[in-house]
């Protein structure tokens, strides 16, 4: 088995995979902490996707808020 790939290799071999990237994460850094991955709910819509959302109130306990 190879041990080391160039990377003009490794591009090669990326590029062939064609890598779908709709699952990538992505994070706000907020308090308390949020964060998603996959596609945003108007991209689901649009797509004609079935899914379900829940949102919740992030402020509740918070002193001062």
């Amino acid at each position: 088995m190879m041990e080391k790939l160039s990377p003009v290799i490794c591009l090669k071999i990326i590029i062939m995979l064609n890598p779908n990237y709709k699952g990538v994460p992505r994070v706000v850094f907020t308090i308390p902490p949020l964060a998603s991955i996959g596609l945003q709910e108007e991209v689901a819509r649009e797509q004609g996707l079935h899914f379900k959302t829940k949102k919740a109130d992030t402020l509740v306990g918070i002193p001062g808020v």
